[in-house]
């Protein structure tokens, strides 16, 4: 079962799967798992299941348990929060101080005055860092909290020089002139100090006002900084565009074509989940409702946990599901995709759910043709799932958990009760209808098994581990992170393919659905699931799509056992020595093609000739052993050392292997790195040439491996530029690399996106260095 360990600071030292794998032993052991395995339908399951003897016992133990660690406000630390802050702040420790005033800000009561002081000095913080929207929204919030009178002019003050740096003028005059009167609010203020106080504030004012009559024109805002939404949204496919449709096949089930011709580029789906998840390990950079990344986050008023970047995604987070969760979030981190299961019942809500029980198959907990048109939840519950081919034991250890998190709705949280829960927990003597309850407990299960062949992951795009801590690094590098899980069912229903037809982003926690080909009137959309042939072996994606969807994949790269070693097999080859074409490499060919009778001596794959020396199997330990040695000299920072191994290491193996082989291109990819941090800018530009060359043909020309190339080319052009003064090649080089840099990120990120708007700030500053006429 997939269940991730429980959060490390929960105090139960056995974790969720470790305690389900021994109750589905001794399940096992009784008989119970058969018992359970001829219940008919998902609500039956639940209730064989909670017909154990001591079962229900166990699971309050561990709720219990679980509920042990506190996540509750102090104002005592936040004010020794505030002190290490103001500590910082005194030494111009700007990024230091932020870090502690944030904490505070976590960690102080919703009553009294901690959180508002916390507010201030952030504010404070943020506005010498230059984050000035950050700031003034720190400022609201400070005075919403009833910052103290006597100090209130300060953030008027601030608020008002926010704005000057914002270019808005007028605003700007108005807190101003706000300070200048809060300068009433002082108690015992001597006329004196009072004039002094009011001539500087004044002189700010002034100030803007000569400020604005200079600025001839404000920064350039992005046209297209936000993804597009289809109004009204496509009725069978959420967040689709009107093109789509949904068809049916009695084979493949339900799948999307297109009803017009698709264009490269065109968007097809902007869907936002129906429920979704924060990863724990994001809870300190990213919203804990929108997922946006954060720089001055606002706290849930009740916990420690819940991280916002809005009081409207707090209010939100609040109304639809935290209010169950909060304080309580150790609990559903140790069940895995089982919190998401929650969550999908918690944004649908008691109410509704318990009026559209009538509409549902009672077996099935599927729609019938009286379910209300329109209802959002249909579109969840009638995606797949795949119980009947599961094993006894993952069924118990799924409806367990189905009967854990009901059991916590019941006891901890005020879900099946008719009202808000306005921070109080629900009455334990409520007497909630069993069958209501085992209706929850049965939709729950559903949802956790759906969620095993329909979750998707939400991925953010940033700058690798190494790339952050490595700030003298003049080669850029960036990786995918997954940051969340989400339930977006519109998308799912997409079937698979190795090679897709689309790409997907993410804006947030939307999801964009681009065009990657163009799909005639009538073709079928496909995404990919995960497996994909340029990244994938065969037998591979096979594995993996059977375990997890259930479902073997026919599409061509799939079909023919060959497929991967014509393609795989050239990035693992030996050189020919008569035309320099790929010979392949007989270990690599057998795993490739799952077979072990081939030949000692295979020919070229180009030119048909068996032509390859011995002295090849010895170039490979060879120029491994001279790489190995070039990484530990750039690991201790002797470049120059380390640029002569891989220079010695990338000829040996340039003797012996295909021009496109992996270790080629690792070789070229370091050795450029190096260079770039010697400043051998062109040394370094001639080295990622050959890469980009190598990267294209294993990914393909418009892949974002591509783009990821092209953008840290484009680094090394704008370094040697800096270096050695503007050459107007060098400057339309870069230009042109940044032009199909733009074109790669537009087609798989959109120009929301922000390596996009990058990309496209860089190549308006490369106009300048050109020629009127170029």
């Amino acid at each position: 079962m997939n269940m991730s360990s429980v959060n490390e600071n929960a105090s139960p030292a056995q974790t969720w799967p470790e305690l389900l794998d021994q109750l589905a032993a001794k399940a096992k052991r009784e008989g119970t798992l058969k018992a359970l395995s001829s219940a008919e339908g998902f609500t039956e399951k639940v209730r064989r299941v909670q017909e154990i003897n001591g079962l229900r016992r166990k699971l309050v133990s561990w709720i219990s348990q679980c509920s042990e660690s506190a996540y509750g406000k102090s104002g005592g630390t936040a004010s020794r929060l505030r002190d290490e802050g103001n500590l910082k702040f005194k030494r111009n420790d700007n990024l230091g101080s932020l870090k502690f005033y944030t904490e505070s800000v976590i960690c102080a009561p919703a009553l009294g005055p901690e959180l508002s002081l916390a507010f201030g000095n952030r504010s404070a913080a943020l506005y010498h860092l230059g984050r000035y929207q950050d700031c003034l929204q720190d400022i609201e919030l400070a005075l919403k909290h009833r910052y103290p009178k006597n100090l209130e002019f300060k953030l008027h003050q601030r608020r008002g020089q926010c704005f000057v740096k914002l270019g808005e003028f007028d605003p700007a005059k108005a807190a101003f002139d706000l300070a200048i009167q809060a300068l009433d609010l002082i108690p015992k203020l001597t006329p004196e100090k009072r004039d002094s106080l009011s001539r500087d504030i004044q002189a700010l004012s002034v100030e803007s006002v000569s400020i604005s009559k200079s600025q001839t024109s404000l920064p350039e805002a992005w046209p297209g900084s936000i993804p597009p939404t289809f109004e009204p949204t496509n009725p069978d496919l959420p967040g689709a565009t009107s093109s789509l449709s949904v068809k049916r096949d009695p084979e493949k089930g339900r799948f999307v074509v297109a009803d017009e011709e698709v264009a490269v580029g065109q968007v097809l789906f902007s869907e936002l989940p129906y429920a979704s998840i924060l990863l724990l390990d994001q809870y300190s950079t990213h919203c804990h409702h929108c997922y946006k990344r954060f720089y001055a986050p606002i706290p849930c008023l009740k916990c420690t946990q819940a991280r916002y970047c809005s009081e409207d995604c707090r209010t939100d987070s609040w109304d639809q599901y935290h209010q169950h969760e909060c304080a309580h979030l150790d609990l559903l981190h140790s069940v895995g995709i089982a919190h998401l299961a929650l969550r999908t019942v918690e944004v649908t809500g008691y109410n509704n759910l318990i009026n559209l029980k009538p509409f549902f198959n009672q077996i099935t907990l599927s729609s019938t043709s009286l379910f209300p048109s329109g209802e959002p939840y249909r579109n969840v519950v009638d995606l797949v799932e795949h119980s009947r081919t599961m094993p006894p034991d993952e069924i118990f250890q799924y409806a367990t958990t189905a009967l854990l998190l009901t059991m916590y709705l019941s006891q901890r949280t005020s879900f099946f009760s008719s009202g808000s829960m306005s921070g109080l927990k629900l009455d334990p003597s409520l007497d909630v209808n069993e069958d209501s309850l085992d209706f929850i407990g049965g939709l729950m299960l559903k949802h956790m098994l759906q969620l095993v062949c329909n979750a998707s992951a939400i991925y953010e795009v940033g700058p690798t581990k190494e790339a952050s801590e490595d700030l003298n690094n003049a080669v850029s590098e960036t990786e995918q992170r997954r940051i969340a899980t989400a339930i977006y069912p519109g998308a799912s229903m997409m079937n698979h393919s190795c090679d897709p037809t689309v790409i997907n982003s993410f804006f947030n926690n939307r999801l964009i659905v681009r065009a990657i080909m163009p799909v005639a009137k009538g073709g079928e959309i496909f995404n990919c699931y995960g497996p994909h042939f340029r990244r994938h072996l065969r037998q591979e994606r096979l594995t993996d799509l059977q375990s997890q969807y259930n479902f073997t994949c026919r599409c061509s790269h799939c079909a023919d056992p060959k497929a991967d070693f014509r393609l795989h097999g050239r990035f693992a080859a030996f050189k020919c020595s008569n035309c320099d074409g790929p010979i392949p490499d007989i270990l690599k060919e057998a795993e490739l093609t799952n077979q072990e009778d081939w030949h000692a001596n295979q020919p070229c794959m180009d030119c048909g000739q068996a032509r390859r020396s011995s002295q090849q199997i010895g170039d490979v330990f060879l120029g491994l052993d001279l790489f190995n040695k070039g990484q530990e000299m750039a690991a201790r920072q002797d470049f120059s050392g380390a640029i002569h191994s891989f220079q010695k290491s990338l000829e040996v193996r340039e003797r012996s292997l295909y021009k496109n082989h992996k270790d080629i291109l690792e070789t070229l990819d370091s050795l450029a790195k190096c260079q770039a941090m010697m400043g051998n800018f062109s040394q370094s530009a001639e080295s990622l040439r050959k890469c980009i060359s190598i990267v294209e043909n294993r990914y393909g020309a418009v892949s974002i491996e591509v783009g990821h190339e092209l953008v840290k080319f484009s680094d090394i052009l704008e370094g040697q530029i800096a270096d050695n003064g503007l050459n107007p090649k060098t400057a339309e080089a870069l230009e042109a690399i940044l032009k199909r840099a733009s074109e790669i990120l537009l087609l798989h990120y959109g120009n929301w996106h922000h390596e996009f708007q990058e990309v496209q700030e860089k190549l308006k500053q490369v106009s300048i260095l050109l020629p009127p006429n170029k």
